[in-house]
């Protein structure tokens, strides 16, 4: 690995309206970085009894973290702990509206793997996981990417991500669970400088 590396980063999802950046920068043996979501969804439907219902989700999800490089050779293995503060705002109009927010932060641990794919070759698969709790019971997110480096400074990848949470507040009738599962394929370009 380099001495010292920045990456930054846009990332897609192709599946919702959403989009992630991320920047990473990497030291000798430690690593700096932080990702943004932002989501943004509505889904319009109908009962049999013809009750028109409106659902908007948004959803912000920020995360700075750190990480050591325990092992450089292929596959590097990288160990990464971290903050994720998780902003959800749900509207629902089934008649009135009914607005509902809620702020998550958790703590995470996990890892990241890097493993080149052949000798002297510009392709690598990354891999990458995380379990984390907090204001949430549990929330866990996972990463897998096929990774191209076109030119020296310039990447791009393809892959899939997920993010769940499993969040529950309030008691007995003002009980409220939110499950949800983020996932979508991604694809990314990196640039490095």
């Amino acid at each position: 690995m380099k001495n010292f590396i920045r990456e930054a980063c846009i990332i897609s999802f192709l599946a919702l309206f959403s989009s992630l950046a991320t920047a990473k920068a990497i030291g000798r043996e430690y690593i700096i970085q932080s990702d943004f979501i932002y989501l943004d969804t509505s889904i319009k439907a109908s009962t049999s009894a013809r009750i028109k219902i409106n659902t908007n989700l948004h959803n912000d999800i920020a995360e700075i973290g750190g990480g050591y490089i325990i092992r450089e050779s292929s596959p590097s293995i990288e160990l990464l702990a971290g903050v994720r503060y998780t902003n959800l705002e749900k509207y629902l109009t089934p008649g009135r509206a009914i607005n509902a927010g809620e702020s998550l932060i958790d703590g995470f641990g996990g890892m990241r793997l890097i493993q080149e794919i052949g000798e002297n070759s510009n392709w690598r698969l990354i891999g990458k996981a995380d379990m984390g709790h907090g204001s949430s019971a549990l929330s866990w997110n996972a990463m897998a990417l096929l990774n191209w480096q076109y030119k020296k400074r310039v990447s791009v990848s393809a892959g899939y991500k997920w993010l769940a949470y499993d969040y529950q507040t309030g008691i007995d009738s003002n009980r409220s669970n939110y499950e949800g599962v983020y996932q979508g394929p991604i694809i990314s370009m990196a640039f490095s400088w």
